[in-house]
């Protein structure tokens, strides 16, 4: 939701750059702060009808989705989707 966020109450332009932060990114940084070491572990959602064991999994910032979705999802046509919500 931040793209909508920022799209209708600070658009994005040529001239205008608009960042953001999502809420793991704010611990890691809090935890810099505290204790002077950077803090990559992520939590992502394997989830879906195509999902053999849908759950969330602790993994490492930069981690690759498809070394993750190994054996993880059932035979058929499957969308992998890796972003922010």
């Amino acid at each position: 939701m931040p793209g909508t966020h920022i799209h209708f109450l600070e658009a994005v332009s040529l001239t205008k750059q608009v960042w953001h932060l999502n809420y793991q990114d704010v611990i890691a940084i809090g935890k810099l702060f505290t204790t002077g070491e950077l803090y990559t572990d992520r939590v992502i959602a394997l989830g879906g009808p195509q999902m053999r064991n849908p759950r969330l999994v602790r993994t490492c910032l930069g981690a690759d989705i498809n070394d993750l979705l190994v054996d993880e999802t059932l035979e058929g046509e499957n969308r992998h989707i890796s972003g922010l919500c």
